[in-house]
C-alpha cells in the first residue's frame, strides 16, 4: 500500500485511520461468523 508508507510516514492520517477501523471490523465480522457456525 503506497499511500500507508511515504519515507515511513502515512501522508494521510485519515485514510489510515479508516484502513484500520475497516480491519477491525472485518476481523470482529469473522469472529462473529465462527461463533455463529458452531
Amino acid at each position: 500500500h503506497p499511500w500507508i508508507k511515504e519515507d515511513g510516514v502515512a501522508p494521510d492520517q485519515p485514510i489510515d485511520i479508516a484502513v484500520l477501523s475497516r480491519m477491525k471490523q472485518f476481523h470482529a465480522m469473522n469472529k462473529l461468523k465462527k461463533v455463529a457456525l458452531k
